[in-house]
C-alpha cells in the first residue's frame, strides 16, 4: 500500500456553462509545475485552455460537453493555510 500525501498547494478552477452557471474544478499543485507564483499559475491555465481546444488531449471533452469549457478565473491556495 502506498502514503498518503497532503499536496501543499490546491488550484481551483471556475468557468461558466452555456446555461450561466459556475463550473468549479480542482487540480492538485505539483512540482513540475514550479514555485506557485502567479506567473506559473497563468501557465498552468493556459496549458488547461489550450488541452480542451480542437486537437488538444481533452479535445473530447469539449465535443462531450458541447462547448468549449474555458477557464476564466482560477486560485492557487495553500491548503495548510487556506492563504490564497
Amino acid at each position: 500500500m502506498g502514503r498518503i500525501h497532503t499536496l501543499k498547494f490546491r488550484v481551483e478552477t471556475f468557468e461558466r456553462a452555456p446555461n450561466g452557471s459556475l463550473i468549479k474544478n480542482v487540480y492538485g499543485w505539483r512540482a513540475h509545475n514550479g514555485l506557485p507564483n502567479q506567473k506559473n499559475l497563468a501557465k498552468f491555465i493556459d496549458g488547461i485552455n489550450k488541452s480542451v481546444l480542437p486537437g488538444g488531449v481533452n479535445a473530447h471533452v469539449s465535443r462531450g460537453l458541447g462547448y468549449i469549457p474555458y477557464v476564466h478565473k482560477a486560485n492557487l491556495i495553500n491548503q495548510f493555510t487556506g492563504d490564497i
